[in-house]
């Protein structure tokens, strides 16, 4: 006789499939699950990473860096330039640069080479009178034996007179060109009212003298 509390419940039917290995499998399909979203939300990634680069795979850091590091070079180079400029300027209109200092010292620098020239003609004209001498005392010398033929002193003699001839035609044409050169001063002086000075005295002084070595030493004309 059966009681209430005494019923037997139907045994569970026991499936073939072991407990552990139906556990791993369940594991694995969960695993294989995530896995799939996990590539679904990397492609996705992905393909929102190359949209927004424009297809440049390449890694942005190092571009970036190079990049951010040309700017800041071109900046600091415009910002020296732009304090150069301002120092300039800052010193020009405390320091100006007087342009009439620069040509009163050009025109000394002129005016002491043209003295030095000066100074030259003016020694060379007194070689021309040591050469006057010493032709008055080579044309005074009395030949007493010429020789047989007289070779020696007549090819001397003949080399010397063509000798002062050409310097004395050299002399004359100096002469031309100096009196040339203060007739065209004198007419600038007069056109413009001012400009170079001739001084009277100098002028003369080298007048004279080329007119003596032309009319004296060399057999004048």
């Amino acid at each position: 006789m059966q009681t209430l509390g005494q019923t037997k419940k139907p045994a569970a039917k026991q499936s073939g499939i072991n407990p552990f290995a139906q556990a791993l499998v369940e594991t694995e399909s969960h695993a294989h699950q995530a896995r799939q979203e996990t590539g679904k939300n990397e492609s996705q990634l992905f393909s929102e990473a190359l949209a927004k680069t424009g297809g440049n795979l390449e890694p942005k850091g190092k571009n970036s860096s190079q990049n951010d590091l040309l700017a800041q070079q071109q900046a600091e180079l415009k910002k020296q330039a732009e304090r150069d400029a301002l120092r300039k300027k800052l010193h020009d209109q405390i320091n100006p640069v007087d342009n009439h200092e620069i040509y009163a010292a050009r025109q000394e620098r002129e005016l002491k080479e043209i003295n030095q020239l000066k100074k030259e003609i003016a020694l060379l004209m007194s070689d021309l009178g040591s050469l006057q001498k010493e032709a008055e005392v080579t044309l005074m010398t009395q030949i007493t034996q010429p020789g047989q033929e007289g070779s020696y002193y007549k090819n001397f003699f003949a080399k010397l007179r063509s000798f002062i001839m050409l310097l004395r035609q050299k002399v004359k044409s100096a002469r031309t060109w100096a009196k040339q050169m203060n007739s065209r001063k004198k007419k600038m002086s007069q056109r413009r009212g001012g400009g170079m000075v001739v001084d009277s005295q100098e002028t003369k002084f080298v007048q004279d003298t080329m007119h003596h070595e032309k009319s004296t030493a060399f057999s004048g004309s």
